[in-house]
């Protein structure tokens, strides 16, 4: 019969060393968990954000005091509720004469266009990536998020100013 050395037998202890091994792990996950909440967060932000300002800039309205372009720009940072600011944003306004020139390729010209022209918006968002685990999933550096909509402009009078 062998008798197990004492050290070995004494479980005093073995729940910390549990813990120790499986909370890193759990931390992590739960970091990953939260990170992925938040980048689907911004993602649907920044969607509802471009079809908002795209909705506003088919109208063809000017605020006093601004144009039509900042005025886009901060119809999506307000519904991003900021986190989609100047610093890693980007925010353009490609214009068609029609759906046939979209359809046909070609660059368009920027801005928000005038009446009843084709604008293309896109805003993408850079995020920075707080986990190992997300920037493994994603093939590492900073998120790139992007939602682009199309729209006709209404048929405003082309007297208005961009």
């Amino acid at each position: 019969m062998t008798r197990r050395p004492r050290l070995l037998s004494c479980e005093r202890g073995a729940s910390i060393v549990e813990f120790a091994l499986a909370a890193p792990v759990m931390l992590l996950a739960m970091l990953a968990v939260i990170e992925g909440t938040l980048t689907l967060f911004v993602s649907a932000a920044l969607e509802g954000g471009v079809r908002s300002a795209s909705r506003y800039g088919m109208t063809g309205h000017v605020p006093a005091g601004t144009s039509r372009t900042a005025e886009i720009v901060e119809s999506i940072r307000r519904r991003t509720l900021g986190l989609a600011n100047g610093t890693n944003t980007t925010v353009s306004m490609r214009v068609y004469k029609d759906f046939a020139a979209l359809k046909a390729g070609g660059a368009g010209s920027a801005g928000p266009g005038n009446a009843g022209e084709v604008v293309v918006y896109t805003a993408s968002f850079t995020a920075p990536v707080w986990t190992p685990v997300a920037a493994f999933m994603h093939g590492g550096g900073p998120l790139r998020l992007s939602a682009t909509t199309v729209v006709r402009n209404e048929p405003y009078d082309d007297g208005v100013q961009q």
